[in-house]
């Protein structure tokens, strides 16, 4: 399990939770948000990242408010 620590800018991670939409991508931190996918792919504002888990939030065109948590036991780094 990683610690909350390691989730600096710029780190790349998979999450292995059992979805295989959310699987087979990659993410990554970036400064205040997590990226999935590159420059144009699909973003999530950082709200809190906790001992156990990160909660991150965003809005769509019309102004409603998507919430999402990550929790660290089902993260894997990926070293390149």
């Amino acid at each position: 399990m990683i610690t909350k620590e390691q989730l600096t800018p710029g780190i790349k991670f998979k999450i292995n939770n059992g979805n295989p939409v959310i699987t087979d991508s990659i993410f990554e931190i970036k400064d205040g948000y997590v990226s999935q996918g590159g420059i144009f792919g699909k973003q999530m504002n950082i709200e809190k990242i906790g001992s156990r888990m990160m909660k991150l939030y965003s809005f769509n065109m019309v102004g409603i408010k998507s919430e999402a948590v990550i929790r660290y036991e089902d993260i894997e780094i990926i070293t390149e």
